[in-house]
């Protein structure tokens, strides 16, 4: 019943993520963070149960194929590298939030890229991927300094 529980609160963080992110509410300069990103590697950075983790991203991914169909592909992408991401926590600092600032910026950077081989598009924007990247770091920092005063 506890896992039930934070599946449905996480799934409503998760929408209102999503909804802010579809608004453009907190797009700077057409830039905009990926909420979606910040949120998993939060949960698996604040070791989370993996049953959750899996229960959330196969929510989520029914969620996009039936209300945000144009996101189904993009979240397949955002799932793998969520999945891959953690692997690299072995080679890193060992200070969780450089860990995870460092797989922030790296997923964002990987996500983007497999998103541009998925549309044929050999050219990635440069600056608003590097925006892009910025942008997730600073909110990534937020979430977690305001979720540790909080939690």
């Amino acid at each position: 019943m506890v896992i039930i529980n934070r599946l449905l609160i996480y799934l409503l963080i998760f929408n209102i993520f999503f909804v802010v992110m579809q608004s453009k509410f907190m797009n700077l300069g057409g830039v905009g963070p990926n909420l979606i990103i910040i949120g998993l590697l939060f949960l698996i950075f604040k070791k989370e149960n993996l049953k959750l983790l899996f229960l959330i991203c196969l929510s989520l991914l029914f969620l996009s194929l039936f209300f945000l169909p144009f996101w189904f592909s993009k979240f397949i992408f955002l799932i793998l590298v969520i999945i891959i991401i953690p692997y690299f926590r072995l080679f890193l600092t060992g200070n969780i939030l450089f860990d995870f600032l460092i797989c922030i910026f790296c997923s964002t950077i990987i996500f983007n890229f497999l998103i541009a081989l998925s549309d044929f598009s050999v050219i990635l924007n440069f600056k608003s991927l590097s925006l892009e990247v910025i942008y997730n770091l600073i909110v990534g920092s937020l979430i977690w300094f305001l979720s540790s005063k909080i939690i």
